[in-house]
């Protein structure tokens, strides 16, 4: 069974920064350099990184467990009738295909939900395999967008979104 739980306190995101290093190095190695790779994972799930944005509030964290492991987790930033983003969606590549991920984006899609928000909206690379999986929960691609992330690289995104309010 999975379950999922809120992040309360800064020594939880050790676990979702020790996920992201797992995670990313697989399911991008056919997508990004292995410079690129570890510059992202540093720029987004370095502790400091992830603490700045847990203390100023700006994304909510979540961690799926299955019983009592810890296989995925998830950021939404939620502000009350605005448009949510889901930050961060990602579990275990073992987890991949038992519905892990699908009980992980409809939580955030709840939570998004309580705080009114007229839709759902992220960022996911033309690239990766999740595109498939995002469409398959309803999401649309609505733009794509070349975007700087730092260190002189460049990604190419979806932006896919998901009404909620109709």
């Amino acid at each position: 069974m999975v379950n999922i739980k809120k992040v309360n306190s800064l020594s939880q995101l050790k676990i979702i920064s020790t996920l992201a290093n797992i995670i990313w190095p697989i399911c991008y190695k056919t997508i990004l350099t292995p410079a690129q790779l570890s510059y992202m994972v540093q720029k987004g799930y370095a502790l400091p990184v992830l603490q700045n944005a847990f203390i100023n509030k700006t994304d909510h964290f979540y961690i799926a467990y299955k019983n009592t492991t810890p296989i995925g987790y998830a950021s939404i930033s939620a502000t009350i009738a605005a448009p949510c983003k889901l930050h961060k969606l990602y579990v275990l590549p073992t987890m991949h295909g038992n519905g892990a991920g699908k009980i992980l984006f409809n939580f955030a899609k709840t939570e998004a939900q309580k705080q009114q928000a007229p839709n759902m909206f992220l960022n996911v690379n033309v690239a990766n395999k999740a595109v498939g999986f995002y469409k398959k929960q309803g999401m649309e691609i609505t733009e794509t967008l070349d975007l700087m992330v730092g260190n002189g690289y460049v990604v190419t995104d979806y932006i896919m979104t998901l009404q909620l309010l109709h």
